[in-house]
């Protein structure tokens, strides 16, 4: 039981890249996924009005590991359909801690930050000017707090 989960509005499932990227152990990490997102499921205890992302941590070390971006690209495909069945919507998303390269090179972090504090209503197709009216503790990491 998660006591705050029935009161959330996103949630973000983290999957280790270091567990992806080493051959020994990406078994496991698809498996404890899985079971994870189907013990969501099984419970019914994500809200209706919450979004799910599967977040893949550690991106420079699995892209830099031989076979490192086929084990995510399979986990991603085995683990898609489990995210799907919970029936919310969501994003998968990779983030690194390192860019690949020097200067501003996408980390994903802009992607899950953009995601995690948007106002919109992750149940709800996105409109123009959807925005909420009110301000939301999220806003202050965005700039938008007034």
């Amino acid at each position: 039981e998660i006591p705050l989960l029935a009161s959330a509005d996103r949630l973000v499932m983290c999957v280790d890249g270091a567990k992806i990227a080493s051959p020994g152990h990406y078994g496991l990490a698809v498996s404890h996924t899985r079971q994870f997102l189907r013990t969501l499921k099984q419970s019914d205890a994500v809200p209706p009005t919450c979004a799910v992302s599967l977040v893949l941590t550690k991106f420079d070390l699995v892209s830099e590991t031989p076979s490192g971006a086929e084990r995510w690209e399979s986990a991603r495909a085995a683990l898609e359909p489990e995210l799907a069945d919970l029936g919310r919507p969501g994003i998968i998303a990779c983030t690194a801690a390192r860019a690949k390269t020097s200067g501003f090179a996408p980390d994903g972090m802009d992607i899950l930050l953009q995601w995690l504090t948007s106002p919109d209503d992750p149940t709800e197709p996105v409109l123009p000017d959807s925005r909420s009216t009110g301000p939301r503790a999220a806003d202050r990491f965005t700039g938008q707090a007034p």
